[in-house]
């Protein structure tokens, strides 16, 4: 399995451990880029779809770390991006409903 997929299930794996009743709906999938009609901001990271999808675009955000993955402080730096992504973007689509839950810096997207 890719690190990118792997990261992502491991990050839904134990956000599931945390609130199991607010992820029992959730489901997190992945597409290389986002369609070409949705863009808000230049480069979308992630696509909620109400009530219980989250689509993370693995491009975009790989881009957006800009880390060389043949460095091993940026493979840690790498992972830590991507589990933020898969955080904000499941709180996005639960309106906020991972705060209490999760460390609140944690909560802020990945830049």
């Amino acid at each position: 399995m890719p690190r990118f997929h792997l990261i992502v299930a491991e990050t839904l794996g134990f956000l599931r451990s945390m609130a199991p009743e607010q992820l029992a709906e959730v489901k997190v999938f992945t597409a290389p880029m986002p369609p070409d009609d949705q863009h808000r901001d230049g480069m979308d990271r992630w696509q909620i779809r109400p009530p219980n999808d989250v689509i993370l675009y693995r491009v975009p955000l790989e881009r957006l770390a800009k880390l060389s993955l043949s460095d091993p402080r940026d493979q840690i730096r790498y992972r830590e991006y991507i589990e933020r992504a898969v955080i904000s973007a499941v709180n996005e689509l639960l309106d906020g409903g991972l705060g209490g839950i999760i460390n609140d810096d944690l909560l802020d997207p990945p830049r």
